[in-house]
């Protein structure tokens, strides 16, 4: 069993965490909203977080400026709007994934391919999932885990009330989390023929990561995914989600496993995926998670693409 951080209630009961918890308790009462107020406040929300965001919204409109070149700035700036909407919309939907019933939210959900996964667990075969950070995780993640069984590697949350709940949360609805640096317990998982959900699409360092193309860009990418497969003679498959755009509910299509993967050659491997992440962000530019500093890293020799108020987070 993997080492888990101490899950104890009491440190967290302290009166610097009250805020907090007020903000968790603020989350739970929208459990119990219609799903339209959810969307009407997020959307507020989003826009207050625009606002307010400093040196995220900088990030986010650099992102856009390096990945969609072709695009006016007017362009890239309703992007970045509707981003932060659907920023401010996932929030509020925290509290409809931890604590709605799964019949509730299954009435919001187009689910795809379902059979060629639950045919994999029935035969008890090893499988890879990859997905990908769009703002939807946490909806789409609850909304998989209410069909497939799986394991989802991920890096705790700094703040310990917001991270109690969550795991808390989660565990109860089915996902069992992985810290991020538990990999040899995942391996095990796997061996064992559990189901991993992994999302590959972030700058995790050059330490064991390769510079391959994202959105033309060389861009520090771990070749996790096809590592990973090797070691276990594990099958790929892509859980494509998204927030259906007139924001009636969610869609989700899982794939047939990934034909030649691993092909032997890592870096075509992680190249292969970083396409399969632009492909999904230009159909759905406005729900990618555009917060992260995607291209933090960069070649030896090349100047960095942030400016210094961009590199703070």
């Amino acid at each position: 069993m993997a080492p888990e951080k101490s899950n104890s209630l009491l440190p967290l009961l302290a009166p610097k965490h009250w805020v907090m918890w007020f903000v968790i308790g603020l989350i739970r009462i929208t459990a119990f909203f219609p799903y339209s107020w959810i969307v009407a406040i997020g959307k507020k929300l989003g826009w207050v977080l625009m606002k307010l965001g400093g040196s995220r919204v900088r990030i986010t409109r650099r992102n856009l400026e390096l990945c969609f070149p072709d695009k006016s700035a007017i362009e890239r700036e309703q992007i970045l709007e509707r981003n932060f909407q659907a920023l401010g919309v996932s929030f509020l939907e925290s509290g409809l994934a931890w604590w709605g019933s799964d019949k509730r939210i299954l009435k919001m959900a187009t689910i795809e391919g379902l059979e060629l996964v639950e045919q994999r667990l029935a035969e008890g075969r090893k499988t890879i999932m990859i997905g990908f950070h769009f703002v939807p995780l946490e909806m789409c993640a609850r909304l998989c885990a209410t069909k497939v069984d799986f394991n989802a590697l991920y890096k705790p949350q700094n703040n310990g009330v917001f991270e109690w709940v969550s795991a808390k949360r989660r565990g109860l609805n089915h996902m069992h989390l992985i810290p991020r640096k538990k990999i040899k317990y995942m391996l095990g998982l796997l061996d064992q023929g559990k189901t991993i959900l992994l999302a590959p699409d972030q700058d995790l360092g050059v330490k064991r990561g390769i510079f391959v193309p994202f959105f033309g860009i060389p861009a520090a990418t771990i070749p996790s995914v096809s590592e990973y497969a090797k070691q276990t003679n594990s099958d790929v498959v892509y859980f494509n989600f998204y927030r259906n755009p007139d924001f009636s509910g969610f869609t989700l299509k899982f794939s047939a496993p990934l034909e030649n993967f691993p092909s032997g050659d890592d870096y075509n491997d992680t190249a292969r995926i970083n396409l399969m992440v632009e492909e999904a962000i230009r159909a759905h530019p406005d729900q990618y998670l555009w917060q992260h500093r995607r291209f933090k890293n960069r070649p030896e020799g090349e100047e960095p693409l942030y400016s210094k108020s961009e590199r703070k987070h």
